[in-house]
């Protein structure tokens, strides 16, 4: 494709002319959605890092990503629907969805670290149950098992 540009005498556009482009096509909600969601993602991060350079396990380390990116993902969803709105929002609109977010999202992370435990235990023997009913059925990952060609006189 790229051989067929440079016969035609154009050049072949840089990565951030899509973007620009992306931005005329769709306006400025698409940057701003962008710029957020990275934004977010560093915001997320940062938890993580300073309990990775406080020294915390691996168990407290993934308990903080659980909590952190969970809230992250709350203020990004705030942000998205105050973006969609058809008037902008004022200060305190964006103050009352930002702690609302904050909030939902440390309680849902808070919620989930102190859950996962149980949700395994649940997860566990449903997928134990799953695995057995299709290997008694002859089907295994979704596909029929193969016959086993291995005998006992061969082994």
């Amino acid at each position: 494709m790229s051989e067929q540009v440079e016969e035609q005498g154009r050049a072949q556009a840089p990565l951030l002319d899509l973007f620009a482009t992306a931005v005329h096509r769709f306006g400025s909600a698409w940057a701003d959605l962008v710029a957020a969601s990275l934004t977010m993602l560093v915001l997320g991060s940062l938890p993580i890092a300073l309990a990775d350079a406080a020294g915390a396990s691996t168990a407290g380390t993934f308990a903080v990503a659980l909590i952190a990116y969970t809230a992250a993902f709350h203020l990004l969803l705030g942000f998205v629907v105050l973006r969609g709105l058809p008037s902008p929002p004022g200060r305190s609109r964006w103050l009352a969805t930002a702690c609302s977010g904050l909030l939902t999202g440390l309680l849902a992370g808070v919620l989930a670290v102190v859950l996962f435990p149980f949700l395994g235990l649940i997860a566990m023997p449903l997928s134990a149950w799953l695995r057995s009913s299709r290997s008694r059925s002859g089907f295994r990952f979704g596909v029929p098992a193969a016959k086993s060609t291995v005998t006992s006189a061969s082994r």
